[in-house]
């Protein structure tokens, strides 16, 4: 007997259509179903469902209120709002969701996308009041808690936006609530400072979700509020470095701190920035280099203290020795590398105190015969840090490809700097989504059409990263546009081999580095999708020169990210270049030694004293970077509208990591909807000098 045939359900036939891809083929069958369709609520709000995740939102729409007709229910309200979400329509929706709760209270899906509405309306204290009902009504769901701690801190709420990331964190460890406290931390330091607090820190660091950058306010915080670094301080301030040697011997102070997982992590992670602490941190290292001299360090100092040493010596390898230094430590300096080159050289084990203090002034991979310390499988952070990584990097410097010649005589210059000092040393990249170029952008700058993506590959763009430095920028793409097929070209070997480390340990496999000049782009044959070309044409000899020269390989409908110097944002800039004209400061580490000294003992009237605000103040790539640049040209709003028009270029808008810049915008200029008047751009700016203070950072489109 044969076995009988299986009836197929209809719907489930659209579903497995919609799963392999046939969009349109899923919408036909489920349409030829729904013409004889019975009036049944359930069937209409399934399709209205269907219809939805298709991205039919208007027939969504249409269907959903043909259900509610059926009977109003809160699942016909809660599609009909959906739909009308992303039609633009908030308002309506918003109005759609009140209605799907007054239907059942206790729909936490409407209470959390009615939240989510009101976010996107900046109407902060209604999504708060949906967002905490939703995570009542669900406790274990940890997005909620994060949406609800993302927009208290939004609100300013910074104390409960950290009570519902631990909220969060208590239902599972997610990296998304990670990122997000590493963002809270960077926008505010107001919490009592406790063991939670201290483990919250500590937890960022370990979790790798976001650049531990962020976390340096805070950790510094915690660091100035121990009684011992608050002794130290005032000692030194008062007495200067002789105090040390009194102090060590004070057993009533608490030396151990040094070795807190807190302040390593610090120490291994992030520049330390701030005068009171590089002061101290200055004459600790002075200090413990005479104890080395003398043989006494490891009696003098506290128990374990190496662990805190080589976590020392790799700050000073991050910040690649910016802390100033005497003729005396020089020499003592020169003393120590005979010491240990003479160890290595008869294959015994160097000291290990004698070991760190040495990578507090040079690194270690340049001793000779360093290489000893890698035949231990189990190397430790500091041999890892300090020898295996550069010397991985110096291995593969012989191996990248060449994409064009570097003859111009700036940008051998420029070459030459990042050589020697590869910008910027990074740890982490930014916590990033990945989504299609297309959606991406319009999430930037919702007033871009569908139809401004025709010309091009938007689903597998092509970019280009002209000058990609040590690679975070070519590495942020690739987490940030799905599918993408990444040039990164930079004209130092020593920032690629970095960037290609560091791509490495991520498993990033969609990026191909070279080495190249902008000027020589031509000779690559290629046309991209989208140039991203940061903080590189005002180091050129002729900006335009080499932005013209982009916008030649950019696809015809492609996309141009920039970022340029704001002549505004940069007098004290322009001030410390003239000192260090003025001064015959050298561009190497010595020449940033003297400079820094004396800014530091500037009156806090001068006009260079405000960089010692700036985060680049404090390492040596990032200062010469700041100050001593081979070439730099600044902008101006006006300016950039002028270049623009001559490349025949659309402004699309200002790309702001601070949202509350934009928000300033619009109450100043309410007509501007999307911010595209560069006019109005420079009347802020005039009154407001420091808002591009990280650069003007903008998107432009090449006309098809």
């Amino acid at each position: 007997m044969s076995k009988p045939s299986k009836t197929r359900n209809p719907i489930s036939e659209c579903e497995t259509l919609l799963t392999e891809g046939k969009t349109e083929d899923a919408l036909g069958r489920y349409k030829q179903i729904m013409a004889s369709a019975p009036a049944q609520f359930d069937l209409w709000v399934n399709y209205a469902s269907f219809l939805y995740r298709c991205g039919q939102y208007e027939e969504a729409a249409k269907i959903s209120q043909k259900a509610i007709e059926i009977e109003p229910r809160t699942e016909g309200y809660h599609n009909l709002a959906s739909a009308l979400k992303m039609l633009g329509r908030a308002e309506e929706a918003i109005e759609a969701y009140k209605k799907a709760i007054h239907h059942n209270f206790n729909s936490v899906h409407s209470h959390h996308d009615l939240a989510v509405t009101y976010e996107s309306k900046k109407q902060l204290e209604y999504a708060i009041d949906h967002y905490q009902i939703a995570t009542t009504l669900m406790p274990q769901k940890a997005h909620y808690w994060i949406h609800l701690a993302n927009t208290r801190r939004q609100a300013g709420r910074y104390r409960e936006s950290l009570s519902a990331l631990r909220f969060a964190l208590a239902q599972e460890s997610s990296q998304k609530a990670y990122a997000h406290m590493h963002t809270l931390f960077d926008e505010a330091q107001d919490f009592d400072i406790n063991s939670a607090l201290v483990e919250n820190v500590i937890a960022c660091f370990k979790s790798k979700a976001n650049d531990p950058m962020r976390l340096t306010k805070i950790v510094q915080k915690l660091f100035l509020h121990q009684d011992i670094i608050k002794t130290l301080i005032s000692r030194l301030t008062d007495k200067g470095s002789d105090a040390l040697k009194e102090l060590l011997e004070d057993k009533s102070l608490n030396w151990a701190v040094f070795n807190h997982p807190a302040f390593e992590q610090m120490l291994y992670n992030l520049p330390i920035q701030g005068v009171d602490i590089e002061t101290l941190f200055t004459a600790l290292r002075k200090y413990f280099l005479l104890l080395t001299i003398e043989n006494t360090i490891k009696d003098k100092l506290w128990d374990q203290s190496h662990i805190f040493l080589a976590a020392f010596a790799c700050q000073c390898f991050l910040n690649e020795y910016v802390f100033f230094e005497s003729e005396e430590e020089t020499k003592q300096i020169i003393e120590l590398q005979t010491r240990l080159e003479n160890a290595l050289k008869n294959n015994k084990a160097p000291d290990i105190y004698a070991l760190c203090l040495y990578g507090c002034y040079r690194p270690l991979y340049k001793l000779k015969n360093i290489d000893y310390l890698l035949k231990n499988k189990n190397v430790s952070d500091l041999i890892r840090i300090q020898v295996q990584e550069p010397l991985e990097e110096e291995q593969s410097k012989s191996g990248i490809k060449a994409y064009t010649k570097i003859e111009d005589e700036i940008s051998q210059l420029v070459k030459a700097q990042y050589e020697e000092n590869p910008y910027p040393r990074w740890v982490q990249p930014t916590a990033l989504n990945t989504y299609p170029l297309k959606d991406l952008i319009q999430k930037i700058f919702p007033h871009m059409g569908n139809d401004e993506f025709n010309a091009i590959n938007h689903e597998k763009p092509k970019v280009l990263i002209a000058g990609c430095g040590t690679g975070r920028q070519a590495i942020e793409a690739s987490l940030s546009f799905e599918n993408a097929d990444i040039l990164a070209l930079d004209l130092s070997a020593s920032s690629l081999a970095y960037a290609m480390r560091k791509t490495k340990e991520r498993g990033i496999e969609n990026i191909t580095y070279g080495l190249g000049d902008i000027l020589k782009f031509r000779d690559l044959g290629e046309q991209f999708d989208l140039i991203a070309c940061t903080g590189v044409l005002h180091h050129m000899n002729d900006p335009m020169e080499g932005w013209q020269t982009l916008n030649d390989i950019l696809k015809p409908g492609g996309f141009m990210r920039i970022a340029l110097y704001s002549e505004l944002a940069r007098k004290s800039v322009v001030a410390a270049r003239d000192l260090i004209k003025k001064q015959g400061f050298e561009p190497d580490l010595n020449g940033i030694h003297q400079c820094r000294e004396m800014i530091r003992k500037l009156p806090d009237t001068d006009p260079i004293k405000p960089l010692m605000r700036w985060m680049d103040f404090y390492a040596c790539s990032t200062c010469r970077d700041l100050i001593f640049h081979a070439q730099e040209h600044r902008y101006t709003c006006p300016q950039i509208a002028q270049s623009l028009d001559h490349l025949n270029l659309d402004f699309m808008g200002f790309e702001l990591t601070n949202p509350k810049i934009l928000e300033f915008y619009k109450l100043s200029f309410p007509d501007d909807t999307y911010a595209l008047d560069l006019d109005n751009w420079n009347i802020l700016e005039q009154k407001n000098p420091d808002i591009f203070a990280e650069m003007y950072q903008f998107w432009a489109q090449k006309p098809e």
